[in-house]
């Protein structure tokens, strides 16, 4: 969020410095990116676990800042988005960092990261990674309302999105704990608006009935 506020001030400098930071100083060997680091970009000593969409944001990122045909960072978005494509949908923590499980949130990131990835591979003449990372995308794209969707939860009588589903089933009557000292609840019961982001990247219509009344529910 604090990039995209770099980005629409229009101070590009900052926000390819930014990105490029994630990308040469953050990203582990295997592709993915930290919970959190030093200021040096080495991996902090409390990090721990990884979350998705920390993993696809800096792809989008990249192709958002301008730097899609930039050869050093190329192998970096290859290294990400291959890592996506990898762990996803459901691996690690979400952004709420207390739970793991089917995501809207985390799921929306990572497929706008798998786009950014395909659109970027074009430019370096990479076909085969695009037409994996966008049929990957086209995969959660599909799926995700199948992962995230009740259909019998007692919030409405309508569907609606739930923070999460556990296993990828959001009609199943699992109870999770939420941390941080609050209760045990049926996973149908939690409810964030992490589902707009599925919006806010593109990958639903503002009008889709299920987010109308998700937000009724919020």
């Amino acid at each position: 969020e604090a990039w995209t506020g770099l980005l629409t001030d229009g101070d590009l400098a900052t926000a390819r410095a930014a990105t490029r930071f994630l990308l040469e100083k953050q990203q582990l060997p295997d592709g993915s990116l930290p919970r959190n680091s030093l200021v040096n970009g080495k991996l902090a000593p409390d990090s721990f676990n990884i979350q998705l969409d920390e993993v696809a944001y800096p792809i989008l990122m990249v192709l958002q800042s301008g730097l899609a045909g930039d050869a050093g960072l190329w192998p970096h978005v290859q290294a990400a988005a291959n890592y996506l494509i990898a762990h996803g949908p459901s691996f690690g923590p979400e952004r709420w960092e207390e739970q793991s499980g089917y995501s809207p949130s985390t799921i929306a990131a990572e497929i706008a990261g798998l786009v950014a990835a395909a659109t970027i591979a074009k430019q370096h003449a990479s076909p085969a990674d695009a037409r994996i990372w966008l049929a990957t995308a086209d995969q959660y794209q599909r799926s995700i309302k199948g992962w995230a969707v009740t259909t019998n939860g007692p919030l409405s009588s309508q569907p609606y999105f739930i923070r999460l589903s556990k296993t990828g089933d959001p009609n199943a009557a699992i109870s999770y704990n939420v941390g941080n000292g609050g209760p045990t609840l049926d996973q149908r019961e939690v409810i964030d608006a992490g589902f707009l982001e599925l919006v806010r990247l593109g990958e639903l219509p503002a009008t889709d009935p299920d987010v109308l009344n998700s937000l009724t529910v919020v």
